[in-house]
């Protein structure tokens, strides 16, 4: 209620108080509810920064719609033109059982790469796209299938009936790690 009366009195005193509200939450780590808070005061490139440092592992922990809503909240022309924005939709995508909107989006991460593709930054955005297509698709793929991928020719997935979400989390997981843990 005391929120509501604020917002209508004097909004801009909402959106800072929302802002420092994020930052205390970040500084506490509890990153979820930073977001939740930059979101709500309307800080777009706060909200992005963090979703792009920890939206990976919260799909991976199972909290796929939390991830695609905040995705939702943000202009849709910023998130496609940020690639790693683009991978952690690609990889909720999949989680929510929707391959075609998952290639869309891995697609758009791929665009933005096309000015530099040979950089640190891209060879891993590519190894994502690759770890994310591999357990959507259903068949093996390896590794060294993806221009930039790190860690050479590698089966990153196996396909048949054995292919459950789980599975694929736990394939997603130990590739995004070994990702994250490549040399820059």
């Amino acid at each position: 209620m005391l929120k509501q009366r604020l917002g209508h009195e004097q909004p801009e005193l909402v959106h800072e108080l929302e802002r420092k509200a994020s930052e205390w939450f970040e500084g506490q780590g509890l990153v979820v509810e930073a977001i939740q808070h930059a979101l709500h005061s309307s800080d777009a490139p706060r909200a992005i920064r963090l979703i792009e440092r920890v939206g990976s592992a919260l799909v991976l922990d199972q909290q796929v719609q939390t991830v695609l809503g905040w995705l939702g909240e943000l202009p849709s022309a910023q998130v496609s033109e940020r690639p790693v924005l683009c991978t952690i939709r690609a990889l909720a995508l999949v989680f929510s059982n929707r391959p075609d909107a998952a290639e869309s989006s891995l697609q758009d991460a791929e665009r933005c790469l096309t000015a530099q593709p040979t950089t640190n930054e891209a060879r891993e955005i590519l190894g994502r796209a690759a770890v994310i297509r591999a357990p959507a698709i259903g068949r093996p793929q390896r590794a060294a299938s993806r221009p930039g991928f790190p860690g050479g020719d590698v089966a990153l997935a196996g396909g048949g009936a054995g292919s459950t979400t789980q599975r694929r989390a736990h394939l997603v997981s130990r590739a995004v790690d070994s990702l994250n843990k490549s040399p820059e």
